[in-house]
């Protein structure tokens, strides 16, 4: 997890305001795909905005976090001054969503290194388990304004 509270620069990532949530996320993904159209479904308050990583703003967004532009391993999320990846990402979500999903923050009682490593063994494989699209689906016209 990356702290951006002490650093201005946050009010220059691109198509990023201070305040807002980014999910960034593996488009061709099918694990990746599915995760979005659940956060659709259950973040009634809209507080996440979403952005493939293959997408120019999300190519825009790695590039200004010096991050891997071609090599995905995780999904980040941006917000309240911080960048989340891995189990972090995944329990900052939780954090955000109603109940009954954040009641999922009680497995952060494991060690993150277990955690991670959990995720990592499904991130590597999730295109063998899950299945992987030739492109990035597009939004639902309703959902439009949820993406960069």
């Amino acid at each position: 997890m990356r702290n951006l509270a002490n650093d201005n620069s946050v009010n220059f990532i691109p198509h990023i305001e201070r305040d807002d949530h980014l999910v960034l996320f593996d488009g061709v993904c099918t694990l990746c795909n599915h995760w979005c159209a659940f956060l659709l479904k259950f973040d009634k308050q809209q507080t996440f905005k979403l952005a493939s990583v293959q997408s120019a703003k999300g190519q825009e967004i790695l590039k200004y976090l010096e991050m891997p532009t071609n090599d995905f391993e995780t999904m980040l999320v941006i917000g309240e001054y911080r960048i989340y990846s891995k189990s972090d990402a995944f329990f900052y979500v939780m954090s955000k969503l109603p109940y009954p999903w954040k009641i999922l923050q009680c497995l952060q009682i494991f060690p993150r290194s277990l955690r991670n490593y959990c995720y990592d063994k499904i991130a590597r494989n999730r295109y063998k388990i899950f299945g992987k699209k030739d492109y990035c689906a597009l939004p639902n016209p309703a959902d439009q304004h949820r993406f960069l």
